[in-house]
């Protein structure tokens, strides 16, 4: 077995965690119906694809690798997107995407499309200004207008995209994103810069900084940047001070900014991007405690505004409405169960899983007729659910 870049599948992924044993014994019941092999023996394990995109500013064909979040064509909804510079490599495309799933997992943060991008000549397409024995370098202007006027829009059209969209880069290529954050702000909603190469250009980038964020007003952005105490001396750590002192100095009070040096992690530390998500995300989480305490009204309220603050459509997680609506179940409250679950039925039409659920709660209400009504449904929407077939059979009927 091999893991290749090839097609749209999703990883390895996480349990779902549940507050009660009950939920438990459902949850395992329900994947006992999925755990069957439903791929041959050697078959490979794909995270994505790769696709090409002419650029008529560069005059070139550049090559991006894709990755779709779990469950993208299985729903209608739209994603975030990460753009992952120098996003070519399978291994930067799987850190980042695992580091993403694990903090979707803990509830931190949404899912989102990962654009990983291409740079066959990364001084060009990186630096922001001509080096001195590079010949041909400098040219970031023009990279960053091939990403923003060519490269989103072909995305925006090619997959379900909202416009929040976040820039990834590190080393050189962090330089490329602090140097667009200070140039084009507003080109992204976010920013993750690791060990950014600065010290290519001290001087340069230092006045740069100084003009860009003097004076500017900045509320709906964020950048997270970081190094490590034991980074690249030459092109990192000999330039961050100053660097930092600029951004103190010079950044408005309502900027979302932070520079994390981080302990014998070396050039490039392996938890950036894990920190950097954190850090765009935070606030995201719904506190565990307060699931039963609030109710749906508290779940609703909560994802609303992160719609507001981020600017698109947030959804309520799934694990959390079968949670509720479970610790409901556990009690003998039918009702606000069925409220709990009527509602993720909506937000989630083609989850078998939860017309599972409700069937099981209609039989325990005694509402038979509904209950065989909603088991059918799980059954139409995934004709393997095992789980739902067993309990058809239970209550008289031929799946």
């Amino acid at each position: 077995m091999k893991i290749v870049l090839s097609t749209e599948v999703v990883m390895f992924r996480n349990p779902i965690f549940v507050n009660s044993m009950l939920v438990l014994v459902f949850i395992i019941l329900f994947t006992a119906g999925l755990s069957a092999a439903k791929h041959a023996d050697n078959d490979d394990i794909a995270i994505g694809k790769y696709r090409i995109v002419h650029s008529d500013i560069l005059g070139e064909d550049r090559q991006i690798s894709v990755y779709l979040p779990y469950n993208y064509d299985r729903t209608a909804d739209r994603y975030p997107v990460l753009y992952l510079l120098d996003g070519d490599s399978e291994s930067r495309l799987m850190l980042t995407a695992s580091t993403m799933e694990d903090i979707e997992s803990r509830g931190g943060m949404p899912p989102m499309i990962v654009i990983g991008i291409d740079s066959p000549d990364a001084t060009r397409d990186y630096f922001p200004f001509p080096y001195r024995d590079r010949p041909g370098t400098g040219q970031a202007e023009n990279f960053l207008k091939f990403i923003t006027t060519e490269l989103v829009p072909w995305v925006e059209d090619h997959y379900r995209a909202v416009d929040y969209k976040i820039l990834c880069g590190c080393s050189n290529a962090g330089l490329f994103t602090v140097n667009t954050f200070l140039a084009e702000t507003t080109a992204f909603n976010a920013y993750i810069a690791a060990s950014p190469s600065v010290g290519w250009f001290p001087d340069s980038m230092l006045a740069r900084t100084k003009e860009s964020l003097t004076g500017k007003t900045v509320s709906d952005r964020a950048i997270y940047m970081n190094y490590a105490d034991d980074d690249l001396e030459s092109i990192v750590s000999s330039a961050m001070p100053a660097f930092v002192t600029a951004f103190s100095d010079h950044a408005s009070a309502n900027l979302r900014w932070t520079m994390e040096v981080l302990e014998n992690a070396g050039h490039v530390p392996y938890i950036s991007y894990h920190n950097g998500l954190n850090f765009i995300f935070d606030g995201w989480k719904y506190p565990d405690s307060n699931l039963s305490d609030g109710g749906l009204e508290a779940l609703q309220n909560h994802y609303g505004r992160l719609s507001d603050q981020y600017r698109f459509k947030v959804k309520v997680p799934s694990g959390h409405l079968a949670d509720l609506a479970m610790d409901y179940f556990q009690t003998g409250d039918w009702d606000n169960a069925l409220e709990v679950f009527d509602y993720y039925s909506i937000e989630y039409p083609n989850s078998a899983r939860c017309r599972y659920l409700m069937g099981a709660t209609y039989e325990k209400r005694g509402d038979i007729a509904a209950a065989i009504s909603h088991l059918e449904k799980a059954v139409e929407l995934d004709p393997d659910f095992v789980p739902a077939k067993r309990k058809l059979e239970q209550l008289g009927v031929k799946p």
